[in-house]
């Protein structure tokens, strides 16, 4: 048993997403007091339709989401992102891993990029081997 299933929480952490890119859709955007070394500090989370963890937003992933949907959060709600785990984020004299966002692609772009149909027919399938009923016992190889 690992430590997610241990200590489960409400928030997103990198070790949800494993090494998979997830497309999302904001579904809200709040402030919530969180707790912090020495007090507390207001925090943007943000939830995802369809989504049961919410992801706090740091000021990387704020200013990503910012520069494709415009500086007004409540303005966010409805539009897409990707999340993905970024295993090389400085942290002090460390690489950690975290939570990047990014735009989504269009659906188009994504599209262009999947790969083609083979126009060529696939060859006729090969004929099934003998059942082992069918082959003789002097066929057997052992």
């Amino acid at each position: 048993m690992n430590r997610a299933a241990i200590f489960p929480t409400k928030y997103l952490a990198h070790a949800d997403l494993g090494d998979k890119e997830v497309d999302v859709r904001i579904e809200s955007t709040t402030l919530e007091e969180m707790s912090v070394e020495g007090g507390s500090e207001m925090k943007l989370v943000l939830s995802f339709v369809g989504a049961k963890k919410q992801m706090i937003a740091n000021v990387t992933n704020y200013n990503i989401i910012a520069s494709l949907y415009g500086e007004e959060t409540d303005d966010w709600p409805g539009h897409w992102i990707t999340l993905w785990v970024d295993k090389r984020i400085p942290f002090g004299s460390k690489l950690v891993s975290g939570i990047r966002v990014r735009g989504v692609r269009p659906r188009a772009e994504l599209e262009a990029m999947a790969p083609k149909p083979d126009p060529t027919p696939a060859p006729p399938p090969a004929p099934a081997a003998p059942a082992f009923a069918d082959v003789p016992d002097s066929e057997i190889p052992f």
